[in-house]
């Protein structure tokens, strides 16, 4: 049984998520009730733009009372975790929130149940254990552009002295000017 990996999105960039699921070979199960958010990046068909097959919504797995209204409730456990179960004999599985904190969100509650159900190994992650995939700081100039030199020879004169245009070969008066 490969494992089962819990993690909030919130303070996290997409590019890390998606290094994530490429180091781990996982599967992102979002277990949000609702996959909306008002970051466009956030919502289910960002995650299907950035993670493509690697996606796949349970609605089954959200908390009814996402909201506030009340305690966490799972939607249909019985049969979102089956569900998850199966996906985890092909792969690891990480169950993803918004929530930062892992011991006050429902992907809690789902992890232990999948947990119970199949014996995984369970391990949260958070913001602190996700590297970032891309150098932090700015790359000096020279590291980017080696060549030294970046004089160019001076660009011919647009007319000659006959109050001509000059276009490659053929010249034209310069009522003809405002065409170009």
């Amino acid at each position: 049984m490969n494992t089962l990996y819990t993690l909030g999105y919130t303070g996290l960039k997409p590019e890390q998520i998606l290094k994530l699921v490429q180091d781990l070979g996982a599967l992102v199960v979002d277990c949000r009730y609702s996959p909306r958010s008002r970051a466009v990046q956030w919502t289910g068909a960002g995650f299907r733009r950035l993670l493509c097959e690697s996606y796949m919504h349970l609605p089954s797995l959200g908390n009814v009372n996402y909201k506030g209204d009340g305690p966490i409730q799972i939607n249909k456990p019985a049969e979102g975790v089956p569900h998850v179960v199966r996906l985890l004999a092909e792969q690891p599985v990480i169950l993803l929130c918004v929530c930062a904190e892992c011991d006050t969100c429902h992907r809690k509650v789902v992890a232990e149940m999948v947990q119970a159900a199949s014996g995984c190994a369970v391990q949260h992650l958070n913001r602190a254990e996700i590297s970032a995939p891309f150098p932090t700081s700015t790359p000096q100039p020279a590291a980017l552009f080696p060549q030294t030199d970046f004089s160019a020879a001076p660009l011919p004169r647009p007319t000659d002295q006959g109050g001509q245009l000059t276009l490659s070969s053929k010249s034209l008066p310069l009522h003809q000017k405002k065409m170009f």
